[in-house]
């Protein structure tokens, strides 16, 4: 999230709740993470700022790898003009004062809008026509999601569920270790970064205790781009990789274990 290092930052930030973001006072901030190979889940930019409009900063921010596909959204007391909607154009769309429900709802529709969408239907009790089976519901997976942010646990397990797969989830690398010994699960989705114990120690210790018969994939979820941390994954005992932000059609094309877990 990109704003002057105003008040106005400040409102933004606690608008966003559960949703925490990192603050960067300037644009250039913002264009050196991306440049050293962070992710984001979105880019919420202030249409206002000193040295680099919103728009221009989305643009920017194009440039680099890591934000090629990065969902940005503008925040502004007023629309963008035509120019630069046309130039950057923006997946989210917030008005000043910002409230707490636009902003979630607008950072849900833009990191994963068919999750957004499967929300808002089931949050109105019905569901829609023409929805059929998808692909992977004739397979249902157990997966474990191994995730310390309530954002991204949220819209993993809508898009997993959308799938058909059954879903639990745990906060940290020390839930996901005691959980698969007592259960026996087809996938573990592992956020590397997490409390308590990591995911690169926590797949260590699943490796190294669990029977063969036992194992399950290992995928590990990381915002990092770099050879390096790819590797440390690998050495760590993760079968492959998601980069973040997770998109539903990278979790529809995981490859499917070759046995299922007995349920």
């Amino acid at each position: 999230m990109t704003t002057p290092p105003t008040a106005g930052s400040y409102s933004c930030s606690c608008a966003a709740g559960e949703w925490p973001a990192p603050i960067l006072a300037t644009p250039n901030g913002a264009l050196e993470l991306l440049a050293a190979g962070r992710r984001f889940d979105v880019a919420v930019l202030d249409m206002h700022m000193h040295g680099m409009d919103g728009g221009q900063l989305a643009s920017a921010l194009r440039q680099l790898p890591a934000g090629r596909e990065l969902p940005a959204g503008y925040c502004s007391a007023a629309s963008p003009p035509g120019p630069i909607r046309q130039q950057a154009p923006f997946t989210a769309m917030l008005s000043k004062p910002v409230r707490s429900s636009a902003l979630q709802q607008q950072l849900l529709a833009a990191v994963a809008p068919p999750a957004a969408s499967l929300q808002a239907i089931e949050t109105a009790g019905g569901h829609r026509g023409g929805d059929g089976p998808t692909v992977a519901a004739a397979t249902p997976l157990r997966i474990l999601l191994a995730e310390d942010n309530q954002i991204n646990q949220k819209v993993a397990q809508l898009m997993l569920s959308r799938l058909g797969h059954r879903v639990d989830t745990v906060s940290n690398g020390l839930e996901a270790d005691q959980v698969v010994r007592r259960a026996d699960y087809d996938i573990v989705l592992m956020d590397v970064q997490m409390p308590e114990l990591d995911g690169l120690a926590a797949t260590r210790a699943i490796r190294a205790q669990l029977p063969a018969d036992r194992q399950p994939k290992i995928v590990a979820m990381t915002a990092s781009v770099l050879t390096e941390d790819k590797a440390a994954c690998t050495a760590a005992g993760m079968d492959s990789h998601l980069p973040k932000p997770v998109r539903a059609h990278e979790l529809h094309e995981i490859p499917h274990p070759a046995h299922t877990a007995t349920r």
